[in-house]
């Protein structure tokens, strides 16, 4: 070994003695170095490019590794988008007929509406001065839409009830300024939908609850139902049935089963097995637990829990969803195998949390109702499992004693889960 060495004019070990030159050249081991060209020297290189090719082909094989992985990987999100193709007038088509055309129409908004024409030097389609048109602060007809469709959506009627006509044929607003007032927000916020949601579930109107607490909350509401039946000026809040989708994703998650994730495509059969006609279309149920968003709808039949529980048909665009109760629904509700699963995983969840009866009824009205029991529900609740328990050991005498707990648990969670105060929000 060498420290502190510089260019020379004496290299290794020479018989001749010490150059001068070469005393800056610090011996650390008594060995010499080997003359160049020996056996020794060869061995020793030949050795060290041997090392040096095992560690090159180590790092290559690391780099195409490192390379399949980055190949296999999508380096960017890809989404469908609009791409602008060359800007044309459409022509008017004689009698709906493609072939036959007239004079062309320029392009430009509806003038009824107070819609400007595209500039003639415009080389884009016009989708972009309409998208400009619409969102101009100085007309705020889409704003005043948009989060009257929230408003509809949180509690269950627009402070326009009719929500797809602003127009002669619509209803006027209940409460025009405020409706002035959050389309003003909506726009200075930068069209920001979140915030709006946000301000709207805060706000002391959507905490107002649709039941009366005490005495004088009972002399409240007999004097608003007399003043305003419909609750049209928003003193209390409106119970209101949770929609389809709302209700099935919520039994799924409060049990456990939900998978939040992104499925994979239906299980559709084989194209070379189609044989469908008008006469014998495609029909087919896939269960999933994913959510309800995610399941398949058909157009020429609804799917049999969305169109129980008046989902929206999927052939139209709806603005707000009629709902019904029907004797049809109870018993959906009674015998639907996902509302037996979603009960019993519950149940599985509640007895291996903890061991105490009454600790695990508190958890399970959280669970569900988001409250605690009241005293008088915590002894019906507790008769009733007491006497189910019962019943059902003298009715299966070999049942052993863990299933009689967890399914007597999961017929409460099922009494709970398909009661009014779950599928209501009051």
């Amino acid at each position: 070994r060498v420290a502190d060495t510089f260019i020379c004019d004496g290299f290794g070990h020479v018989n001749t003695g010490v150059i001068a030159r070469d005393l800056d050249n610090l011996g650390l081991d008594s060995e010499p170095f080997a003359p160049f060209g020996s056996e020794s020297m060869r061995r020793l290189a030949k050795e060290g490019s041997q090392d040096l090719m095992a560690s090159y082909d180590k790092q290559i094989q690391d780099l195409q590794v490192q390379r399949a992985q980055i190949a296999s990987e999508v380096l960017y999100p890809v989404a469908y988008g609009v791409s602008e193709a060359k800007p044309v007038d459409a022509a008017i088509q004689l009698r709906g007929e493609p072939s036959k055309t007239a004079d062309q129409v320029p392009r430009r908004y509806l003038s009824i509406l107070g819609g400007r024409h595209v500039p003639a030097e415009s080389t884009e389609s016009g989708r972009r001065e309409l998208a400009q048109w619409l969102t101009d602060p100085k007309s705020p007809l889409a704003a005043r839409v948009f989060v009257n469709r929230l408003w509809h959506w949180h509690f269950g009627r627009g402070l326009v009830p009719t929500t797809s006509d602003f127009g002669m044929r619509g209803q006027g607003p209940s409460h025009p300024e405020l409706l002035d007032y959050l389309a003003k927000a909506f726009i200075e916020s930068g069209w920001d939908v979140r915030q709006m949601h946000r301000w709207m579930v805060l706000s002391r109107t959507y905490r107002l609850s649709s039941q009366s607490q005490d005495s004088q909350d009972k002399i409240r509401v007999q004097q608003g139902v007399e003043k305003d039946p419909e609750n049209q000026f928003l003193w209390r809040y409106t119970k209101r049935p949770m929609d389809a989708e709302t209700i099935r994703d919520s039994m799924l998650s409060l049990s456990g089963l939900l998978d939040p994730g992104i499925p994979h495509s239906h299980p559709f059969p084989p194209t070379p097995t189609w044989a469908f006609t008008i006469h014998n279309p495609f029909h087919a149920v896939y269960e999933s637990k994913h959510r309800s968003v995610y399941l398949m709808q058909q157009r020429n039949r609804k799917h049999p829990y969305l169109s129980l529980f008046d989902g929206a048909d999927p052939n139209l665009s709806i603005d707000q969803r009629k709902p019904t109760t029907t004797p049809t629904q109870t018993l959906y509700l009674m015998n639907s195998p996902m509302v037996h699963q979603a009960s019993e995983s519950l149940a599985r969840k509640l007895i291996a949390s903890t061991q105490d009866t009454q600790e695990r009824l508190s958890d399970l009205f959280q669970i569900v109702l988001s409250r605690p029991p009241s005293d008088q529900e915590q002894q019906e609740c507790l008769e009733f499992i007491r006497v189910y328990s019962q019943r059902l050991a003298s009715e299966s005498p070999g049942t052993l004693a863990d299933q009689v707990q967890w399914q007597s648990w999961g017929a409460l969670s099922r009494v709970l889960m398909t009661s009014n105060s779950f599928l209501y929000i009051d």
